[in-house]
């Protein structure tokens, strides 16, 4: 997830989907697997290329066809930006969750731990050490990091700021890890939301999208429930992940954030109705868990069989009292 400052002045690089692409596309060899990008009328940009303005190549980070051996090595690394090739395996089977789940992103309490039956916390909050000692946080690590108890179960969210989330790519022993999480109470998650810039090659765009179809594919191989977070930037961007969860009846839940790029109204409409269209071309019942404001996973309520978070107009959510001085951020996530 980008920060939310990321999004000021970026109404320009944002795709609207009209007819025509940018000259430059027509050409271009990944076309068919980008679809082209259709920027508001007056952008300056001929191709997606246009955003390869950086100083020095040797510190950028960004999937660029500019940085030869570089791109290389990043397509391989996710075998190519197609998601044909994401293995098939039956998935494991949903728990019974609630409409809401409070997530924690700081220390409850420390004397005295506090009991819920469900409790969410960001994705890598799970995670502990560095570099190649990157593990899961046991059962009793989440309980005295977190001053809580989640007496059903844990809940990760894999939307964080980039910085966050980014930790979570590269992981040695990713099976491993993710089955430690499970063993350590994780009953449900959502894959890392890795960003796609508006300012920079279609090709990083790509290449995020497919290290999450490769997270999803693997925290659900080590036996840990994950919901598909749906990311794009395009209506063929979402037309593309419908034809991937229609080609795979394990995709049983979806995950999708209105807290930045699809905050706004005008934007969120956007997306409601690419949401909207990949559910009628899946063709069977789907989850969507929700991040973000209530009034649109609202709206998804008639296309989703089940949307997250489901509560009434008048329904508070719930606050968790602290100790003075810990903070700790009482947001809401839906999850069932």
């Amino acid at each position: 997830m980008l920060p939310r400052e990321a999004h000021d002045g970026a109404w320009l690089l944002k795709d609207i989907g009209s007819a025509q692409p940018l000259l430059g596309c027509q050409g271009c060899a990944d076309k068919p697997t980008c679809g082209g990008l259709h920027l508001p009328n007056g952008t300056a940009l001929l191709t997606c290329m246009d955003h390869c303005k950086c100083d020095d190549a040797a510190t950028c980070d960004l999937v660029c066809p500019k940085r030869p051996e570089t791109f290389v090595r990043r397509f391989r690394e996710v075998r190519g930006f197609g998601l044909e090739n994401i293995p098939r395996k039956t998935t494991p089977e949903l728990p019974k969750l609630p409409s809401m789940v409070t997530i924690l992103e700081g220390q409850v309490a420390q004397r005295c731990p506090v009991e819920l039956e469900f409790a969410a916390i960001p994705l890598t909050r799970a995670l502990t050490g560095r570099g190649r000692k990157t593990r899961a946080k046991t059962a009793a690590e989440l309980k005295r990091d977190h001053g809580v108890v989640a007496k059903t179960g844990w809940v990760l969210t894999g939307i964080e700021d980039d910085r966050y989330v980014e930790r979570s790519w590269g992981l040695s022993g990713l099976r491993e890890t993710f089955k430690a999480m499970k063993e350590a109470g994780a009953i449900f998650a959502t894959s890392p939301n890795y960003s796609l810039y508006l300012d920079s090659p279609r090709q990083d765009n790509l290449h995020a999208m497919k290290r999450i179809a490769w997270m999803w594919y693997s925290m659900n191989e080590a036996g840990l429930p994950t919901a598909l977070h749906i990311n794009g930037r395009t209506d063929f961007d979402f037309e593309r992940w419908g034809d991937f969860i229609a080609a795979r009846p394990e995709v049983t839940s979806i995950a999708f954030e209105f807290l930045t790029g699809a905050k706004l109204g005008v934007d969120a409409d956007r997306y409601i109705a690419r949401l909207e269209k990949l559910r009628a071309s899946v063709g069977r019942p789907l989850l969507i868990a929700v991040r973000g404001a209530a009034e649109y996973a609202r709206r998804l309520e008639k296309s989703f069989e089940q949307v997250c978070p489901r509560r009434s107009r008048t329904e508070p959510p719930r606050r968790l009292n602290r100790e003075p001085g810990v903070e700790a951020d009482a947001a809401m996530v839906g999850c069932g």
